[in-house]
């Protein structure tokens, strides 16, 4: 195929441009973000000619990324349709195609196999396709498809990992704090903030699930932890990490605004979870941890864990993530990757740097 006639997996030829026709589905704290990155940067041949939320769509032949998207898309006549806007970029004469998830959405993640097989490129934040069932994360395991912020949000973890497998190391464990909520949070709680103050705080500033019981409940590390582990190298399904659940099913069974609005409620949950105070020299943190076993199975779990002031998990700052992958090569010490892991700006950052990449290939 030249870099001027395409294919597609339609079946119809097309003359293409250079450049890149971009569809974009989210349009929270991080779509936001990335809208702006590219409106302020205008990267050359990179068009945004497709915006989704969960209600409303705007299609256009010309670039979307200008500062009157927002009211452009409150004003949309159409209701979002991910397949009509996936069809749009598709007919677009640029020589590459990429839709950009930055939503939480199952529906959404169960399409990027098809328009993987499309030929489209993925650019993704949402962790469902690549924790999914093993068959369908195969689907996934290619160079058009960038997930880097699913885990670490703009950290270079999976880059890492993706790094050593390819160089024919073997990755024997993948432990850290995988979620810059929950360290945000436990540094907040040793200060001496209630819990569900901290809580409140962080899911208004952006740095939780929008639903927090996501974090909270430990599965989204477990997410996280999937989706590290594979690119490792490790066959690990999501139903077989162990999670350690501290919220009680009252609380995870409320709708929205009433479990945000019970902070006496989430308090007294959260004190119950940790009844055992940190001893002196001590601290708590929410790690994820997977190992490989003497069979080649992996044993993965999510919980609280205390450990030593001196330890480096006890160092990071709120919201940043810390990782140790040990692998055979690199034995007897692992390889440390940290820095900020949550927040609308980092992933939006990663996310524009996926889309430059697509334009590399």
């Amino acid at each position: 195929m030249s870099g001027v006639e395409r294919l597609s997996r339609r079946g119809r030829y097309a003359q293409a441009v250079p450049g890149t026709a971009v569809g974009l589905i989210g349009s929270g704290k991080v779509g936001s973000r990335v809208l702006s990155r590219l409106a302020d940067q205008r990267p050359e041949g990179v068009t945004v000619v497709g915006l989704a939320n969960s209600r409303r769509m705007l299609l256009a032949p010309g670039d979307l990324a200008a500062p009157d998207w927002k009211p452009r898309l409150a004003a949309a006549g159409a209701r979002s349709d991910i397949e009509r806007l996936a069809a749009h970029v598709g007919r677009q004469p640029h020589a590459r195609h990429v839709i950009v998830d930055v939503t939480g959405s199952r529906a959404v993640a169960e399409r990027h196999p098809g328009w993987l097989a499309d030929g489209f490129a993925i650019v993704t934040a949402n962790k469902w396709a690549a924790c999914g069932p093993a068959a369908s994360w195969a689907r996934l395991d290619c160079s058009a498809y960038f997930d880097a912020t699913t885990v670490g949000a703009g950290l270079p973890i999976l880059d890492a990992l993706r790094a050593l497998r390819r160089a024919g190391d073997r990755v024997e464990r993948i432990d850290g704090v995988l979620s810059g909520t929950l360290s945000a949070l436990l540094a907040e709680v040793a200060n001496g903030r209630s819990f569900a103050d901290s809580l409140l705080r962080a899911h208004r500033d952006g740095l939780t699930e929008p639903d927090p019981r996501l974090d909270l409940g430990g599965m989204d590390v477990a997410r996280k932890l999937v989706i590290a582990a594979r690119a490792g190298g490790l066959a690990l399904e999501l139903d077989e990490v162990e999670v350690q659940a501290w919220l009680d099913p009252d609380l995870a069974g409320l709708p929205l605004p009433a479990f945000l609005a019970a902070h006496r409620r989430i308090d007294d949950a959260w004190s119950g979870a940790v009844a055992a105070a940190p001893g002196q020299g001590e601290m708590l943190c929410h790690v994820g941890e997977v190992a490989r076993t003497v069979d080649g199975a992996a044993r993965a779990r999510v919980g609280l864990r205390r450990v030593s002031r001196l330890h480096p998990f006890a160092a990071i700052g709120a919201g940043e993530n810390i990782v140790a992958i040990h692998s055979a090569g690199y034995a007897p010490k692992p390889i440390w990757i940290r820095g900020p892991g949550a927040g609308a700006g980092v992933t939006a950052l990663q996310i524009c740097a996926g889309l430059a990449a697509t334009a590399r290939q």
